[in-house]
């Protein structure tokens, strides 16, 4: 895969991917408590950025993390993104986490404000023999 590109969002401020830092408390980092979407970028244009918010949005309600941002706001901060990372192909990278509290409480939920960072990466351009040739896979459950 590339590497990601320079600009990323990190509570909606956008800066230098180097300068990003979380909490090493927070709780995506300590217990895997978030979750996530990756969206295909054509052209500097998102796909179906409708159905990857509906889709964010029924996941943070299930798992009660604050969804923080409207369908529309998560375009705008996006779009803001794509645009600063030169547009073209691109894949953005969502992370909604539930956030960092001081200490480490399993139940129950702690009520703070959820951490959200975005990056992006150039689209990932086949090889020509992928392209030509395929490739082979199979097919297994996921038991997780």
């Amino acid at each position: 895969m590339a590497s990601p590109l320079h600009w990323c969002l990190l509570d909606d401020k956008r800066m230098p991917l180097e300068q990003a830092r979380i909490s090493p408390l927070d709780r995506s980092f300590l217990f895997g408590d978030g979750i996530y979407e990756v969206m295909p970028v054509y052209g500097g244009r998102l796909f179906r950025p409708r159905l990857h918010f509906d889709r964010l949005a029924r996941s943070a309600a299930a798992l009660r993390i604050t969804n923080p941002h409207t369908h529309e706001r998560w375009e705008a901060l996006l779009r803001e993104l794509v645009s600063a990372n030169g547009g073209g192909d691109q894949y953005v990278y969502l992370q909604l986490s539930r956030g960092a509290e001081h200490g480490r409480n399993h139940a129950p939920l702690p009520q703070v404000p959820p951490l959200v960072f975005c990056y992006s990466s150039p689209w990932p351009v086949p090889a020509a023999s992928t392209l030509q040739e395929g490739l082979a896979c199979i097919t297994t459950q996921d038991t997780r």
